[in-house]
């Protein structure tokens, strides 16, 4: 059955459903005595979180607080706002620094150097978009979903305190900047390529390539209180294009309507810190862009239970891991599953008979190397490590959401800017135990199968194997697979971009991700009329056939080495093991698609 605000259900969905309930159980506890100050932590978010009727009284007007702290927002002020006397790379800059809120007309990040993974660099990149994705822009301001995203501002300004005329024309014209970025952007297909995407300069040589946008400001802003940064530190540019080309829209753009921009983007982001009446419309311009009409919001414990494990990922990973989680029994069993996959995985490479030798090896090399993260991080139980990275002052009573949650932020946005100049930790984990999802990492080479999802049906202790390998195996499979997928293939056995693919070897590949390509482009959808991209989807699609292919193999090479048989799951008893794996697996396939929110959540 689905719920009323549940458009689909699938297992992924289900195990997010069951482990949000769990974490909800932990977090509404009262506090206890023997809670670590991480713990009181997050208990004090979520149950500060679940105040509505405080969100009614103070949620606007703590949104107005940090709005004014970043010079006010133009439409609210009307002819009162006075510019910034700064430039608005100065003010972006500020924006992260002050609230966190990063992706807006520019995206910074401090990352692993593509060609050496063991160094950091700046990141400069294209940002998200207001509505998430890129195509509605391209048809310009009259395109009806670029109409609602222009409704939606209006109305939510107005129910801040604009005057509706001002709303009308000031959002409109913030719309129309951000239709021009887009139309400088490169689309997701294009960005697939990591060696295009590869441009490293000195910052000195910025101010030469992007004469009318002052980088060297944005960069040296950000790091002014945390790192000394100089002009022969390298910038990688991401989007080259993008940047040269919006110079002269944000240089002939007024900074009312750069303001305004930046700082609907900043109210759009922390929405969900809003009275409940005025998130209502991001719910309805929600369902305008899905088409689904009949969902209802999620309950308010459900958007503070997935803030929670956001905003804090650590400590309510940790109150998870510690109530919810067998950690011997479950680490026990993935660390069975991964041995067999592992070496399921080699064998397979070293019968390949379109490689070369020095490629296959190097291919095995790289298998050999795959880091697998399970469970959690080992220092999570570690009150040295947790005092020191979340040690925040818990809240006081007076102390409104929205500004807790910037100060976590602001407490991230620090640890990530110090990393720059210090050798890469490979032990960071950049995703919380408690959430159910898996990833490989290419410029890591890591597999992170956190504990959220080593749970019921994925990873279940007693059931026969032929379900854990056809579920949980599947999916460590095609996480692993991405470490040979047309992207993930480009990096080496460090995780670093290198062409390693000896040429004859690498055209056969690429040969034969054509079939790929070409099978699911035979697939269409003919009530709505569209087909799919197998070449947009070309990385996901390798993944998910070396995944169970690898998954089955492994499962069957566990069968052999345990005498060659399993019992049968009662009321299917008529089902060979085969069978029965493709059923465990058929009940995962969705685990690969990106699950649905009907939530406003953009943090």
């Amino acid at each position: 059955d689905l719920s009323p605000n549940k458009p689909m259900r699938h297992t992924i969905g289900d195990v997010t459903a069951r482990v949000n309930k769990q974490v909800k159980s932990l977090l509404e506890a009262p506090h206890d005595p023997t809670d670590k100050p991480w713990d009181r932590l997050a208990k004090s978010y979520y149950q500060k979180c679940l105040q509505e009727e405080v969100l009614d009284q103070n949620g606007i007007s703590a949104l107005v607080m940090i709005l004014n702290e970043l010079g006010g927002w133009p439409v609210l002020e009307g002819d009162m706002w006075q510019p910034w006397t700064h430039s608005w790379e100065q003010q972006l800059a500020l924006l992260i620094n002050r609230t966190g809120i990063n992706a807006v007309v520019l995206e910074f990040a401090v990352g692993h150097d593509p060609k050496n993974s063991s160094t950091t660099v700046i990141e400069i990149d294209q940002p998200k978009w207001g509505i998430g994705t890129r195509w509605p822009y391209l048809s310009g301001a009259d395109d009806p979903m670029i109409k609602n995203y222009t409704q939606l501002m209006i109305e939510i300004a107005i129910g801040i305190g604009a005057d509706p005329a001002i709303a009308a024309r000031d959002m409109r014209e913030a719309v129309e900047l951000e239709v021009k970025l887009v139309n400088f952007s490169a689309d997701e297909q294009m960005r697939r390529d990591a060696d295009r995407v590869y441009n490293p300069f000195q910052l000195y040589q910025l101010a030469e390539i992007f004469p009318y946008v002052d980088l060297e400001e944005y960069v040296r802003t950000i790091f002014r209180d945390s790192v000394d940064i100089t002009l022969n530190d390298t910038v990688i540019v991401r989007e080259v294009e993008y940047i040269r080309g919006i110079q002269h829209v944000m240089q002939s753009s007024s900074k009312r309507t750069i303001a305004n921009y930046l700082l609907w983007r900043s109210v759009q982001g922390f929405s969900p810190f809003l009275p409940p009446w005025l998130r209502e419309p991001f719910y309805k311009f929600r369902a305008n862009q899905t088409g689904i009409f009949t969902n209802t919001p999620p309950e308010r414990w459900e958007d503070c239970v997935t803030l929670s494990v956001m905003m804090l990922d650590m400590p309510v990973g940790k109150l998870f891991v510690q109530h919810f989680f067998d950690k011997e029994k479950a680490m026990t069993k993935m660390d069975e599953l991964t041995l067999y996959l592992k070496e399921t995985f080699i064998e397979e490479l070293h019968n390949i008979d379109w490689m070369d030798d020095k490629t296959k090896q190097r291919a095995v090399d790289k298998a050999n190397f795959i880091e697998y993260k399970s469970g959690y991080p080992p220092w999570l139980f570690n009150d040295t490590w947790m005092q020191d990275n979340w040690g925040l002052t818990p809240t006081n009573r007076t102390e409104p959401l929205l500004h807790l949650t910037i100060r976590l932020k602001l407490s991230r946005v620090r640890d990530e800017l110090v990393r720059f100049k210090q050798t890469v930790d490979r032990s960071v984990w950049y995703q919380g135990p408690a959430q159910v999802d898996a990833y490989y990492a290419p410029n890591l080479n890591q597999m992170i199968f956190p504990a959220g999802i080593m749970q019921f049906p994925f990873l279940t202790i007693g059931v026969p194997n032929y379900v854990t390998f056809g579920m949980a195996g599947a999916v460590v499979g095609h996480e692993v697979s991405h470490a040979f997928d047309d992207q993930g293939g480009r990096y080496d056995e460090f995780g670093n971009l290198e062409d390693w693919w000896a040429r004859e070897t690498a055209v056969k590949f690429y040969e034969k991700t054509e079939c790929f390509v070409k099978q699911y482009e035979s697939i269409s959808v003919p009530e709505a009329g569209i087909r799919l991209n197998g070449r947009m989807s070309l990385g996901e699609n390798i993944a998910d056939n070396g995944g169970v292919k690898t998954a089955y193999m492994a499962y069957n090479k566990w069968l052999e080495s345990s005498g060659g048989v399993e019992p049968a799951l009662p009321g299917l008893q008529n089902f060979t093991s085969d069978q029965l794996f493709f059923l465990a697996y058929a009940n995962v396939s969705f685990v690969l698609l990106s699950s649905y929110s009907n939530s406003p959540l953009q943090l």
